[in-house]
């Protein structure tokens, strides 16, 4: 992985970030609902901020990457050498603006 903030953030992912300026909030929740559909439920909605609570301890690599993306979509390309064809093609159409034909073809 070339990306130093990439690396820094899969050696150190936070647990929590902050809820967006409320125009962004839609494209941050769009993110956190196909990453259960790919991840399961790994990132829960608090008061005022998201936290991140994976199914296994240590995380899972897999878990780390799809947090990452949610926090970070700007870090997509370097991501998705990393993923799953599933979390690929979901972050693919996020980018493309076609998640919600993924998320279609997704859960049929």
């Amino acid at each position: 992985m070339e990306n130093a903030s990439l690396q820094e953030l899969i050696k150190h992912p936070p647990l929590n970030v902050p809820w967006p300026n409320p125009e962004l909030l839609e494209q941050m929740e769009q993110r956190r609902n196909c990453v259960e559909m790919v991840q399961g439920t790994i990132i829960w909605v608090n008061r005022d901020e998201y936290e991140f609570v994976p199914d296994n301890e240590p995380p899972s690599e897999a878990e780390v990457l799809a947090w990452i993306w949610f926090i970070r979509p700007d870090l997509m390309d370097d991501i998705s050498e990393y993923v799953s064809e599933d979390m690929k093609e979901m972050m693919q159409s996020y980018k493309d603006g076609e998640i919600d034909k993924w998320i279609q073809n997704f859960a049929n």
